[in-house]
C-alpha cells in the first residue's frame, strides 16, 4: 500500500465571541504579525466555529515544535478554545489548551451545501473544507 503524506496545517482565529468586531480585527492583524513573527504564513480564511463566522487563518507547518508556538499564542495570546491540526497523516485534531487533544476525522474538501450543513468549517481560496463532525 502506497503512503500518502500531507502537509500539516494548523487552522485559528484571534476572534473571540465576547468582543466587539474592532477588536477582533485588531487582534486578527496581531495574529498575523506574532505567526510572521515565528517565521510562518498564515493565508486569511473564513471560519465557522460553533456556527459564529470568524477571521480564521490556514497556516502550514513542517514539525510538532511550529505546532507547540502555535498553540502558545493561540491559546496563552489570544485566548482561544481550540486550534485545529491536520497531521501528515491526514488526521485532523482539536487541540485545547485546558483538555486532551481530540481527533475529528479527516480535514477535507466539500461542497458550499455540505459544508453549510455544519457549524464548523474553513472557506480557503473559494473552496470548502470540514471534517463532517459537529462541534
Amino acid at each position: 500500500m502506497r503512503q500518502v503524506n500531507f502537509k500539516q496545517v494548523v487552522i485559528m482565529s484571534a476572534h473571540r465571541s465576547k468582543i466587539d468586531p474592532v477588536a477582533n480585527n485588531k487582534a486578527s492583524k496581531e495574529l498575523e504579525e506574532n505567526v510572521s513573527v515565528l517565521g510562518l504564513t498564515a493565508h486569511e480564511a473564513l471560519g465557522m466555529y460553533k456556527g459564529r463566522p470568524e477571521v480564521s487563518y490556514v497556516i502550514p507547518i513542517d514539525n510538532d515544535e511550529q505546532l507547540r508556538q502555535l498553540m502558545w499564542a493561540a491559546f496563552i495570546i489570544h485566548g482561544q478554545e481550540s486550534i485545529l491540526h491536520q497531521d501528515a497523516h491526514g488526521d485532523a485534531w482539536l487541540h485545547y489548551e485546558s483538555k486532551p487533544k481530540e481527533l475529528i476525522g479527516k480535514l477535507r474538501a466539500t461542497t458550499k451545501a455540505q459544508a453549510l450543513k455544519h457549524d464548523g468549517y474553513t472557506v480557503f481560496n473559494d473552496v470548502y473544507y470540514t471534517t463532517g463532525v459537529q462541534l
